[in-house]
This record gives structure tokens, C-alpha cells and sequence, in this order.
């Protein structure tokens, strides 16, 4: 969620001039990568965390 949180689809991304802005997919790709995951599983994790009740969030859990 930190890295690319749940956005509305009319939200832009804020970019530099001249840059032209990541989507998603792109943006979820390179964290999976790093961590050696399927990109699916990173994606399916962020809609899990994205709808997990607030108030039963812990910080010491991912």
C-alpha cells in the first residue's frame, strides 16, 4: 500500500514536466521483481491489505 496505494481510476499520477507517468501495473512490477514474486501475487496482496479494516491493521505485520 505504501509503495502504490488504491487510487480512483479519473486520479492521475503526479509527474515531473516532460515525464510521462507510471500506471499500476508498471509501478507493482518492480517491487515483485525485487522481492523474486509473480507480479499476480504482489497485486492480489495490495488488494488484500487495501481492504483489510483499518482498525485491525498492525504495524508489525506486512
Amino acid at each position: 500500500m505504501e509503495i502504490e496505494p488504491i487510487r480512483p481510476h479519473s486520479d492521475r499520477q503526479k509527474v515531473a514536466p516532460g515525464e510521462v507517468p507510471l500506471s499500476v501495473r508498471e509501478t507493482l512490477f518492480m517491487p515483485a521483481e525485487d522481492a523474486g514474486l509473480n507480479y499476480r501475487t504482489v497485486e492480489s496482496r495490495r488488494w488484500t491489505a487495501a481492504h483489510w479494516p483499518p482498525k485491525k491493521r498492525r504495524p508489525d505485520i506486512s
